[in-house]
């Protein structure tokens, strides 16, 4: 009897643990704008339509910052991300079908030094010597991850000891521009929105981004991702009901996809097709998000 109630034991909580989803979202504005807000970040539409299609789960919602994303996703507990760049699965992270398409990262200055930058480095800038110039010193936000391409040079050019890091963990979208306006560094790397976003609060044109060259028609896609370390199959299982929603009822939403414009779709020339090419047809993504030849 004890042996039969030891079975019922694991396999009831094998069960709880399973019914049980905790979802990551990083403090860093537009990607998730808090509650009370005037409008919904960029992730937040798709994380709150994917917990209310999903009711047979018991959400819990946190946020934190993004440097603390991989040890949740490491310690074997049911989480999930909204706002992850795409990439191939790997043991950590099992990723689902692609919700957002990104414009490609940029470099971001005040806009008096974007002046200095583009003479020397032109427009768009040369990444690559940008980064190998000792005269402009380059920073971001602890924890901060780019595109391959992006990262890839990062470490083969910036020695950890001439980037300057900032470990604020709260609104990190702001930690870059609070760099720049405060003299801390010259430039950084980042979504060109983070900088208009910046811009709005603050209601001034303090920053500016400027393309990176090579990257001038790329993009990069985001998705949700999953734990692989969770138990049972969590990840594989979990996503497969994801992605089912995603592709029938929230990507081609009429809602959906006007948040999405509104946020992403004045930095490309024909976001509505780009959104029907990478979102809603499947078709073959080049983004820099998952093509590792790309920027």
């Amino acid at each position: 009897m004890k042996f039969i109630l030891s079975v019922l034991f694991v396999v009831f909580s094998g069960c709880a643990q399973s019914a049980n989803v905790t979802w990551l979202k990083m403090d860093a504005p537009p990607f998730s704008i808090a509650q009370g807000e005037d409008q919904s970040g960029i992730c937040d539409v798709l994380m709150d339509e994917l917990i209310a299609r999903i009711p047979d789960y018991n959400h819990k919602v946190i946020t934190l910052p993004q440097v603390r994303l991989r040890a949740f996703f490491e310690q074997g507990e049911n989480v999930c991300a909204p706002c992850l760049i795409k990439r191939t699965n790997s043991p950590v992270v099992r990723f689902s079908v692609s919700t957002n398409v990104y414009p490609p990262l940029s470099v971001v200055s005040t806009v008096k030094t974007k002046r200095s930058l583009t003479d020397k480095f032109h427009d768009p800038v040369v990444l690559q010597s940008l980064l190998a110039d000792e005269e402009f010193r380059y920073g971001q936000a602890r924890g901060r991850k780019y595109t391959h391409w992006v990262q890839s040079l990062l470490d083969n050019i910036k020695d950890i000891d001439t980037v300057s890091f900032n470990y604020r963990s709260t609104d990190q979208a702001a930690v870059l521009g609070d760099m720049l306006i405060n003299n801390r560094i010259d430039y950084g790397i980042d979504y060109p929105f983070i900088a208009d976003y910046y811009n709005k609060l603050k209601g001034k044109n303090l920053l500016a981004s400027t393309m990176i060259s090579g990257t001038e028609n790329e993009f990069v896609l985001g998705a949700v991702g999953c734990s692989e370390q969770a138990p049972d199959d969590f990840a594989k299982t979990f996503l497969e009901q994801i992605n089912k929603i995603l592709i029938n009822d929230i990507l081609p939403s009429e809602q959906y996809k006007q948040h999405q414009n509104g946020w992403l779709g004045h930095y490309f020339s024909d976001y509505p097709r780009l959104y029907d090419e990478q979102l809603l047809n499947k078709k073959p993504a080049h983004g820099a998000g998952l093509d590792k030849e790309t920027k």
